[in-house]
């Protein structure tokens, strides 16, 4: 794998991930702006030039990219170059192009709750009914249950990426985790609305 993709809203975590990435490979650090076509121009032309030394290149808000110049990118992410690592750091997963986010590893920073909610995330999807029942019955704080359902979306995303789910499973799964999140966001009571998703879910 030659193309990252790290989450996180801390400048000091992400950059924490960013070395550890660099490190491995023993790559040097250039940063690059990419929000716009002339900009990734400009990356994929050094990305191209001959390299004796691993190189990593990063790029900051990679959220604020424009579709032309994420469609220029895509090719490069695709075809890999030889010593040369792509590390695309962002706030918003989702703000991300699939088609950028399916061709990269995702990492999530240490302080992200997004990554600390991950595993208990997988555990309630491929669970059945009454181990989901169960761990929802604990949500009872609004934030707590809007950090869970967040996670659902991406954890689903990166399934249906990967295609450990069926495209009819992850409709479901993100249509009811998506309804129930903005009726949280509107103020809608905790327990009604994580009892009608998990009733979604039946």
């Amino acid at each position: 794998m030659h193309s990252f993709l790290i989450v996180g809203t801390d400048k000091y975590f992400l950059n924490l991930e960013v070395d550890g990435i660099l490190n491995k490979f023993g790559a040097k650090r250039y940063d690059f702006t990419a929000s716009k076509i002339d900009d990734v121009r400009s990356l994929i032309n050094f990305a191209g030039l001959t390299k004796s030394e691993p190189i990593g290149l990063v790029l900051d808000n990679f959220d604020l990219i424009s579709i032309e110049a994420s469609n220029a990118l895509l090719k490069t992410l695709e075809e890999g170059q030889k010593n040369t690592f792509f590390i695309l750091c962002t706030t918003n997963e989702h703000a991300v192009p699939e088609t950028i986010r399916s061709r990269c590893k995702i990492i999530y920073t240490k302080n992200n709750p997004l990554a600390a909610s991950h595993k208990s995330t997988m555990k309630f999807i491929h669970g059945d009914l009454s181990s989901k029942l169960k761990h929802l019955t604990g949500l009872t704080k609004r934030e707590d249950a809007e950090t869970f359902l967040l996670s659902v979306i991406n954890a689903a995303d990166r399934l249906l990426l990967d295609k450990i789910i069926s495209r009819k499973q992850g409709y479901f799964l993100l249509l009811a985790t998506h309804k129930t999140y903005k009726s949280l966001k509107a103020n809608g009571n905790v327990t009604i609305q994580l009892t009608r998703f998990l009733a979604m879910l039946a």
